[in-house]
């Protein structure tokens, strides 16, 4: 596998065809103050490019491809705002419309159906963010 990082080890670009991947990186460009410019050139681009095998190469939680032992671990202060977010942006109406349905109708089956629903929305949710170990 062929790759080039950024100086966080993280894949810019990856791929099995170090030619495809020379030309990519031709035309990748960067945002500057006077625009956009091209992040390498035919002088800079070979030096640019190694060649990785595959247990050097590790994705971490983000989905992110890295050098294996650079990938970012888990901030679980991170993970709780974003599971917090979730909650209220996913759990919160389920529970909203479970407490109208109880004032209205105590014993409603619709109830059951929506709490199974909220258990489950937050098991993805955990899922979704979870926390290190």
């Amino acid at each position: 596998m062929f790759g080039i990082i950024d100086d966080n080890k993280k894949f810019i670009l990856l791929d099995e065809d170090r030619d495809a991947l020379r030309t990519m990186a031709l035309l990748l460009v960067k945002n500057t103050e006077n625009g956009y410019v091209p992040m390498f050139d035919e002088d800079t681009v070979d030096e640019a490019i190694k060649e990785y095998a595959d247990e050097d190469i590790e994705v971490a939680y983000n989905g992110e491809k890295y050098v294996k032992g650079f990938a970012p671990v888990i901030d679980n202060e991170y993970q709780s705002k974003m599971r917090e977010k979730a909650y209220e942006a996913e759990v919160d109406p389920i529970t909203a419309h479970i407490q109208r349905l109880r004032d209205d109708d105590p014993e409603s089956e619709e109830i059951t159906e929506l709490i199974s629903e909220r258990t489950a929305k937050r098991e993805e949710i955990k899922a979704r963010y979870p926390y290190a170990e």
